[in-house]
């Protein structure tokens, strides 16, 4: 019975102290800094007028950019474009 109990207590020294230590009980990685989400660093360094031209599709007659599609979507940052051939 005495060895028992030294058994137990030697048991719950050692887990007392990998406690203590963070070897067991935390999730691996947990005290590690999340990287930056590269998506939402580059919509926060987005304008407003950036943000509002990703809402807008616009549409184009022809299969080609021409200047004045070119200039829309560096002006106005227009998200999407579709050309139409007629």
């Amino acid at each position: 019975m005495k060895k028992l109990i030294i058994l137990l207590i030697i048991t719950m020294v050692i887990l007392l102290l990998l406690n203590h230590f963070n070897i067991i009980g935390s999730t691996p990685g947990a005290n590690l800094p999340t990287p930056a989400d590269p998506l939402r660093t580059q919509i926060a360094a987005m304008s407003l007028a950036e943000k509002v031209g990703q809402l807008i599709i616009v549409g184009m007659d022809g299969t080609t950019l021409n200047n004045d599609t070119k200039k829309l979507i560096i002006d106005h940052h227009a998200g999407g474009v579709i050309l139409y051939k007629i």
